[in-house]
């Protein structure tokens, strides 16, 4: 029974002495535990400080992304802006530059309507040119066929034509002078190709010896005589000649000594022309001249007829 309780006592007191360890165990596991709480402890502060924090911060956040938003409104409406006036700009740029494009082509294009007036203006001179040289060409021709004669009659006849008409010889009273008469010579100024003015003018001397009479000496004495008169004549072409009109005045002294022999002639002679060459041709002429004299007591109606050579020239 000793042994018995020895072999049960000897449990016991290894229980005993195994308590400090499990006590060791226990006390390391209660630090453990400590330890552990207290860890949580500290990491639930830490999640209240953060909440807290985050509960806190969200008006310093929000303000701050405000302020954020604002100044990237700003940056961006600034950006914004200076796009919008670097368009403007562009688009006034291009604006500009059309309107100075669309200023030059108009500038262009009446420069090139004045020059396309201009031409029209030259062609049109030009075509006025060719009709007035055809025109020209009509005339010259139908004168030609009108006035006949050798070559291109009718050159003559126009105005400014200044001509002579010697008459190769005098019928009758030739320019219808009563009495002695002094030969005449035409000069034919032309005012346009149907009329023109003459001029007749003449001049005499003649060297006379008087007849003795018996038991008187000869006497010799110089006479001197002249004339002068207007006419107007007036042209027309028929059947390739030219027939003119002319009424005319003369005054006649055949001799300047003696005064009472001064005669006044008016008269009209009716005239046919053929031209040889351009610019001569020959002329005869019939007419009726009234010639007073003698201080007007001699009154003389005689018919007139001449033959002439006219030379012509511009």
């Amino acid at each position: 029974m000793t042994m018995a309780t020895a072999a049960h006592a000897q449990p016991k007191h290894r229980t005993r002495e195994a308590e400090p360890d499990a006590d060791a165990d226990a006390d390391t596991d209660a630090d453990t535990a400590k330890a552990k709480a207290k860890a949580k402890a500290k990491a639930k502060a830490k999640a209240r400080a953060t909440e807290q924090d985050a509960d806190a911060d969200p008006d310093a956040d929000s303000d701050t992304a405000k302020a954020r938003t604002k100044a990237k409104t700003k940056s961006k409406s600034k950006t914004r802006s200076r796009d919008a006036e670097a368009e403007s700009d562009d688009a006034s740029a291009d604006a500009e530059r059309d309107h100075e494009r669309e200023r030059e082509r108009k500038e262009k294009e009446k420069e090139k309507e004045k020059e396309r007036a201009k031409e029209r203006e030259n062609d049109e001179a030009k075509a006025d040119a060719e009709t007035q040289k055809a025109k020209g060409k009509l005339e010259e021709t139908e004168a030609a066929a009108t006035s006949g004669g050798g070559g291109s009659g009718g050159e003559a006849y126009h105005s400014g034509t200044l001509g002579i008409a010697i008459p190769f010889t005098v019928i009758g009273a030739g320019t219808g002078g009563a009495g002695g008469t002094v030969p005449t010579v035409d000069i034919v100024y032309f005012l346009d190709d149907k009329s023109a003015l003459d001029l007749l003018v003449g001049l005499s001397f003649h060297r006379q010896s008087a007849v003795p009479v018996m038991g008187t000496p000869a006497s010799d004495s110089n006479v001197i005589g002249f004339a002068a008169g207007l006419g107007y004549r007036m042209y027309s072409v028929k059947n390739n000649l030219v027939s003119f009109l002319e009424p005319q005045a003369v005054i006649t002294l055949p001799d300047i000594s003696a005064t009472s022999k001064l005669t006044v002639s008016v008269g009209g002679s009716f005239g046919l022309e053929r031209s040889i060459t351009p610019w001569f041709a020959v002329s005869a002429a019939v007419g009726l001249t009234l010639s007073a004299t003698n201080s007007f007591k001699d009154i003389q109606l005689a018919t007139a007829a001449n033959l002439a050579a006219n030379l012509y020239w511009h």
